[in-house]
């Protein structure tokens, strides 16, 4: 009944999907049992006071405005446990009918998800009162254009998940949040894409011992990072140009964070210098998924990783770089990516056995990129993008017979022309490959496996 559409490579379902008959009788009986229902279409309106609301997208010619008026139509609900918003044409602070529920017959909340909801002048009038809910676990305003959130935040003492990622207007934590005793989950880090604001967060965290996701700029808060044991994910992002000052700190919490399966390092270093880090992996055999940036100099990765994203990698000598990388036993995705790694790579026949999907982006300086006879027996995507210096393919993947996808993206002319379909030069050697997709000009292509989920 319910298809797994993509997993991670290390197995986990990030995407799934059912018949759309299916959903709509899921949707049906749990709306006669109370259960849930969702808002969004002409039916918007019922007598039923279920205890699970979602809000989406309003379809059937419903737009912000009306649906908004329908709302404020809708008699009280019943003390539901569940408010999920998937519409950012709900404005709340012009909506009655939520802000007279969200704090009042919604004490008993357990979940409230605003994430992409207009919220930037409902602070000081309504988000204030958010300690009300005294009941929540799951708090989500990723996305929102919120710019402070309130003291009252620490009154929450069951709040278990805080997602704060891309709020890009928060630049501070209320002092408050160190009484969120059972806290999981804490993201408060925007990874990839949008501005980058200051986001301060210099409160010790040793207490929270329940920690298993942490997504955070760099700050005082470093300094206890070992203490934090139970860490399966985190995240750490400091200021383009800024000079990293907790290199003590992380190298010394890094031994100690054994169970991480998720670890990214975002910002570190510099463009023009990377951040030397000696550390060794080789006791973290959970840890599967790993992005370095302005990261160089580690001795050992995890044995078991198997996505594996690298970007400017300077001063990182690309011969010993792969001798460490082409040991990895278990490795299934590596992407470069703006790595400074050199003019030539080099895939050689004794590594790489396990790789599926391999990205080359932004590698202003490869001219040449060499497959060896035997080498990536299992590759299935190939990525090459904006890697203007490179003049020809390599004429290894000939007998990659397993390759499915190989993507082009932002070429010279003169590798653009040698690709052309029976008449190029190189065309010889990708011919076998069932689909290709080749652009001179720039353009955002990314694989989904790429998406790396902290939460």
């Amino acid at each position: 009944m319910t298809q797994a559409t993509l997993r991670s490579y290390d197995g986990r379902v990030t995407f799934c999907r059912i018949h759309d008959l299916v959903r709509d009788l899921a949707i049906s009986e749990a709306k006669q049992d109370r259960f849930l229902e969702v808002l969004g279409s002409a039916d918007l309106i019922t007598p039923n006071k279920p205890r699970r609301l979602s809000i989406t997208e309003p379809t059937g010619g419903m737009y912000g405005s009306s649906l908004s008026n329908a709302l404020n139509q809708r008699s009280t609900t019943n003390h539901p446990r569940s408010l999920l918003c998937f519409s950012r044409d709900i404005d709340i602070e012009r909506n009655m009918w939520m802000k007279k529920s969200v704090y009042g017959a919604m004490k008993l909340l357990r979940v409230l998800d605003l994430r992409d909801v207009r919220l930037s002048s409902v602070p000081s009038r309504l988000l204030k009162h958010i300690g009300k809910l005294v009941l929540l676990k799951y708090l989500s305003l990723r996305g929102s254009n919120i710019e402070k959130l309130p003291s009252s935040i620490g009154n929450l003492q069951h709040l278990q998940t805080l997602d704060l990622g891309y709020t890009t207007h928060l630049t501070q934590l209320p002092m408050t949040m160190m009484k969120l005793q059972q806290l999981r989950n804490l993201l408060f880090a925007s990874t990839f894409g949008g501005d980058r604001f200051p986001q301060d967060f210099d409160c010790p965290l040793d207490h929270m011992t329940n920690l298993q996701t942490l997504g955070l700029h760099e700050g005082k808060w470093m300094d206890r990072l070992d203490k934090l044991t139970n860490l399966r994910a985190l995240n750490i992002l400091s200021e383009e140009g800024s000079s990293f000052l907790y290199k003590e700190a992380l190298l010394n919490a890094i031994p100690k964070l054994i169970h991480l399966r998720g670890f990214c390092l975002a910002g570190l270093g510099s463009k023009e210098e990377a951040l030397v880090l000696p550390a060794s992996f080789s006791d973290h055999l959970e840890l599967y998924r790993m992005y370095l940036d302005g990261i160089v100099g580690i001795r050992d990765f995890p044995s078991n990783i198997t996505t594996l994203r690298l970007s400017f990698q300077i001063g990182q000598r690309i011969d010993e770089l792969m001798a460490n990388l082409k040991k990895l036993p278990k490795l299934r995705c590596l992407v470069f990516e703006s790595a400074f790694l050199g003019s030539k790579i080099i895939f050689s026949t004794h590594g790489f056995h396990q790789l599926e999907e391999l990205v080359l982006s932004s590698l202003d300086d490869l001219e040449e990129f060499m497959v060896e006879e035997g080498a990536l027996p299992n590759l299935r995507v190939l990525r090459i993008l904006e890697c203007s210096a490179l003049k020809r393919l390599p004429c290894g993947l000939k007998q990659v017979v397993t390759l499915q996808e190989l993507t082009l993206s932002g070429m010279s002319e003169e590798l653009e022309y040698k690709v052309r379909k029976d008449i190029g030069e190189d065309w010889e050697i990708i011919k076998h490959i069932p689909s290709i997709e080749t652009q001179s000009k720039s353009s955002c292509i990314f694989s989904r496996n790429l998406y790396l989920q902290w939460c």
